[in-house]
């Protein structure tokens, strides 16, 4: 099992820890309800440093990550952008960020359990497009969420000139205006021995440590999607909220078919809302009547809504007629929401 540098004040300081993605890491540390008010109302602090971080230089490295891409890749130094690495049919191999530190020279921040597949893909267009690729393992990432992150970031460096999805590299740490849960924030990749003393600066500020179980929750509400949940090898963009990242012109792995899914989704990822009292779970499926047209793919329980809600992944959309989940052997009322509500901090560049 491996371990991230701040494990020992982990193990010392949550409430439990769990397995994820081949590391032992922190589900709490107070409570789910607490780090999560914490973030949407003040600021909450996390270590993601079992993330894939990888370097990717050279000449070729934009034609390599355009052909891998169905969205246009961001060319100005400075910018952060989402996209998906490809497998060769237009499967989703992983849903990324790439930050461009010049035309050539990209950082790729990628999901831990998809950190050899995405090493073995770039290998591969490295043999057709000669390139560098170097994963950045001595170096932690730390995600600092909330509305009053800004405030406490700015302790450390000016942040005015940088907006959401934008980032800049300060001293050894490249700092990132980004997160995954719908507030304002930063995620810090940071040499080792920095990042240990930028996490006690962060706590000695009276910013509130969180696990996983409060960072899933965070993302659920703003209707983000999960990699092995709602974005999977076997789904394109077109099933799974990311239609958007589509781009029509360029040329890259599946296109025809990911053009041919956007035209006629064979699935619809939706947000919903429980009308009744239960709290929904992934697997759970979803009738349209006495039809059962789909299953939850992520659920959970809002604290901001006070209700169960979700994301499902539907073969087909009934607006007609009413849906239901079947919740421990009992059918109960949902709603579909197509937009998450959440209003969220973030801090969006104006033109």
């Amino acid at each position: 099992m491996e371990k991230t540098p701040f494990y020992d004040w982990h193990k010392a300081h949550a409430s439990k820890m769990v397995t994820f993605a081949g590391y032992e890491l922190p589900l709490s540390y107070s409570s789910i309800k607490e780090e999560h008010a914490a973030v949407r109302e003040r600021s909450g602090l996390f270590d993601i440093s079992h993330m894939a971080c990888f370097r990717l230089e050279g000449d070729k490295a934009l034609q390599i990550l355009e052909m891998c891409t169905p969205r246009k890749i961001e060319k100005r130094a400075g910018k952060l952008q989402y996209n998906v690495i490809l497998h060769e049919d237009g499967g989703i191999a992983d849903d990324v960020t790439i930050f461009t530190k010049e035309e050539d020279k990209f950082i790729i921040i990628a999901n831990a359990a998809n950190r050899q597949k995405l090493r073995q893909i770039f290998t591969k267009e490295i043999k057709k497009n000669p390139a560098f690729l170097y994963e950045m393992k001595n170096y932690v990432l730390l995600a600092l969420q909330g509305p009053q992150s800004e405030e406490v970031i700015s302790s450390l460096w000016s942040v005015d000139d940088l907006y959401f999805y934008e980032g800049k590299e300060v001293n050894s740490c490249l700092l990132l205006r980004s997160g995954y849960t719908g507030e304002d924030g930063f995620e810090i990749l940071a040499p080792q021995a920095e990042g240990m003393k930028l996490w006690q600066h962060f706590l000695a500020k009276g910013v509130q440590p969180c696990g996983l179980a409060a960072r899933d929750l965070l993302r659920l509400e703003a209707f983000y999607p999960l990699y092995g949940q709602e974005i999977s090898d076997h789904l394109t963009c077109a099933s799974c909220r990311l239609g958007w990242l589509i781009d029509e012109d360029k040329v890259y792995y599946g296109k025809e078919r990911i053009l041919r899914e956007k035209a006629s989704p064979p699935f619809v990822t939706l947000g919903f809302f429980l009308e009744e009292d239960g709290i929904p779970r992934p697997g759970y499926t979803v009738y349209a009547g006495e039809r059962p047209i789909g299953e939850v793919t992520s659920g959970s329980y809002s604290f901001l809504w006070e209700r169960g809600f979700g994301l499902m992944r539907l073969k087909e959309v009934s607006f007609e007629e009413s849906l239901f989940l079947e919740i421990r052997s009992q059918r109960k009322k949902i709603s579909i929401v197509k937009k998450s509500p959440l209003k969220g901090s973030i801090k969006r560049r104006r033109f």
